[in-house]
């Protein structure tokens, strides 16, 4: 009899289609890296400030929030992107986006209730399958309703938005926003935060996202889960030898290059036991 496995989100997802083994070893075993790089780490700092910002419009709380969690934790002392550097491009941003709620733009459920960093986890009705999301924030733009995503990053060229329109983690929060809210979510509006060492930028642009294309996502999901299902009845995990990725090596390069046998000790030596819940926010997300 197949165990049912455990609640899927788009983290899961890509590791799996990277490669199977990387699934396993993160998803099955737990071995995740302890470590984070600047930048992911300067994402997640960001993530914060925007959360407490559009949860109490209080740029003083925000900040105070941050210098809280994340005070003397970068991961290079000797890199730019720094909490020091994202309070300063946060206030930047709040002077360029950060205007009050209002009836053409506005949170959704502000200021009782604001759908700020929803954190669920959902039955997806035509797949069938369990599925987990952290959504930044919904709103409601000239009465049309929107997921609105944070990206940081450290390149905003001309063709920046384009890998959204055919995003599966972008599809995946427009179809949980709908469950979630019984009404037509008309797709995502991309926050882009361009940090470089002398300056910042930034950018929005809203990408639609089509019913057609939220059923074909839906059912590509029912299809990578059962190819996951039959992995774990199997026992069999497929090195794919994906290993380099956009940003750099899969972090299980060093192990993967190590003979066979000895794979697995050098797996729970230098990964340690991390269990990724898939409803709290990462550096690495």
């Amino acid at each position: 009899m197949s165990t049912p496995l455990r609640v899927i989100d788009n983290t899961a997802l890509n590791a799996f289609r990277a490669c199977d083994w990387e699934y396993w070893a993160s998803m099955v075993q737990h071995r995740r890296s302890g470590s984070s790089s600047p930048a992911l780490h300067y994402g997640t700092v960001m993530h914060t400030l925007l959360e407490i910002f559009y949860k109490t419009r209080d740029v003083d709380v925000a900040i105070a929030v941050a210098e809280s969690k994340y005070s003397g934790k970068e991961p290079k002392a000797d890199d730019y992107r720094t909490l020091d550097r994202a309070t300063l491009v946060f206030k930047e941003w709040v002077k360029t986006y950060g205007t009050i709620d209002t009836p053409a733009d506005h949170t959704v459920g502000w200021p009782d209730a604001p759908a700020v960093e929803l954190s669920t986890q959902v039955m997806l009705p035509r797949a069938n399958v369990p599925y987990a999301v952290r959504i930044d924030r919904l709103v409601e733009i000239h009465g049309l309703l929107y997921v609105e995503d944070h990206k940081t990053t450290s390149q905003l060229g001309p063709f920046y938005f384009e890998e959204f329109k055919l995003s599966p983690q972008m599809m995946g929060y427009v179809r949980v926003a709908e469950l979630l809210t019984g009404r037509k979510v008309h797709g995502v509006r991309i926050n882009a935060i361009c940090t470089l060492k002398g300056s910042a930028k930034f950018q929005r642009e809203i990408i639609p996202i089509s019913r057609d294309r939220l059923d074909d996502w839906e059912d590509q999901i029912k299809l990578t889960y059962d190819a996951i299902q039959r992995a774990h009845d199997s026992n069999t995990w497929v090195k794919r030898y994906a290993c380099t990725r956009r940003y750099g090596k899969c972090s299980y390069f060093d192990v993967c290059s190590l003979p066979s046998d000895l794979q697995m000790l050098a797996l729970q030596q230098d990964f340690p036991m991390s269990e990724w819940n898939p409803l709290t926010l990462h550096d690495d997300e």
